[in-house]
């Protein structure tokens, strides 16, 4: 039996469904991350594991017990929030040591917990300031140290660090990381940065209104979506579609577009059989488009608008036109990321080229199914 686990729980608020049915197992100190646009339900979710929020059905199961009628401090779990919620009247000792005063744990054990906490996150010097007088990177710590000190049996994190700016966002991922892999605790963590999600987690579950669209690794969602969505959420920058319909050329099936005709890839030519005729988006990420010419690769003719150099690679932002580089026709934007410095390309024309091996594809509508399947 999973450590966590959700059985079918869903939440509705009159007509309106937040979660649809879902389900979800968690194995012992496995470091689930929950990702996705504001609105898919993945902070409701969380708020419904802590039992700060009922669910409208489904079972939640924790270390083998039915927690889904439980309060909150009957659980066992402990909940790290984006606003770090320190009373500024306390010190940080203070603040570590008030839910087990709380609970009536003898001082001495508090003394104990909160000395070893501070010294797994590098706040012992902080013990006797208030909160008005620490960083935000301090507090974040402080609210981590509130939870480790409670050794519960699972950590709940709900995007802790979306107030903090992006280098420190930077170091706390490394701390959150290296705290995890000390404790060995089951986690969840919720969070719209998919940077976020690929650095710190075991597992993604990847949400779009209110239904999981892909659970697994990290190189799971992001070198093999099991939809469009997944392939264009997860990665940065995100990945370019292209509009095609599948064509038979002489016995060979191709991805013709209004810019472009290339062979569909060897893994993908047994699902595009079925579709001959029929519109499919190709995918392509940025990093995967060069400037160099490649045998077969796909072909874009691009008029570049604008240069993000970023000092060992630039992003080009560019205008897909139609199959003669010096055609008018505009027919969408693409992204290319490219090592070195480019800024003397604004206003010219160019063809970016992706091997066969990089592509996606998947069928129109969104949410569609990879043809790599």
């Amino acid at each position: 039996m999973a450590y966590l686990e959700l059985q079918g729980i869903a939440k509705r608020f009159g007509e309106v469904e937040v979660v649809a049915e879902m389900t979800l197992a968690a194995e012992p100190g496995e470091f689930i991350v929950l990702v996705g646009a504001s609105g898919c339900g993945k902070s409701t979710t969380l708020r419904m594991i802590a039992g700060l929020e009922a669910p409208s059905q489904g079972r939640i199961v924790i270390d083998g017990r039915d927690v889904t009628q439980s309060t909150p401090a009957d659980r066992d779990i402990a909940m790290v929030f984006q606003n770090y919620a320190l009373y500024p009247h306390m010190d940080v000792a203070q603040n570590m040591s008030f839910a087990l005063e709380l609970a009536g744990t003898p001082r001495a054990h508090i003394a104990e917990r909160v000395q070893a906490a501070a010294k797994v996150l590098n706040i012992s010097h902080l013990l006797e300031r208030k909160p008005k007088e620490l960083s935000g990177g301090q507090r974040q710590r402080v609210a981590m140290g509130r939870a480790i000190v409670r050794e519960p049996k699972v950590f709940l994190f709900d995007e802790p660090l979306s107030n903090l700016d992006a280098k420190l966002r930077g170091h706390m991922r490394i701390e959150i990381a290296l705290l995890h892999r000390r404790l060995g605790k089951t986690t969840v963590y919720v969070t719209h940065d998919q940077i976020e999600a690929m650095t710190l987690a075991d597992r993604i579950v990847v949400m779009d209104q209110g239904r999981i669209q892909q659970m697994g690794t990290p190189d799971e969602v992001f070198n093999r979506p099991l939809n469009q969505f997944v392939a264009g959420f997860i990665g940065n920058p995100g990945m370019n579609f292209l509009d095609a319909v599948v064509q038979a050329d002489g016995g060979r099936l191709q991805f013709a577009g209004q810019a472009f005709r290339c062979d569909v890839p060897p893994p993908m030519q047994a699902a595009a059989a079925g579709l001959a005729g029929q519109p499919v988006v190709v995918g392509v990420r940025p990093q995967s488009l060069q400037l160099e010419p490649a045998p077969g690769a796909l072909t874009l003719p691009l008029q570049v608008d604008v240069c993000e150099y970023l000092g060992t690679e630039t992003v080009l932002g560019c205008t897909l036109r139609g199959r003669d580089a010096a055609s008018l026709d505009e027919l969408g934007t693409i992204t290319l990321v490219v090592p070195g410095r480019h800024s003397d390309r604004v206003g010219t024309s160019l063809q970016a080229y992706a091997p066969l091996e990089r592509l996606f594809a998947f069928e129109p509508g969104g949410h569609g199914r990879s043809l790599s399947l």
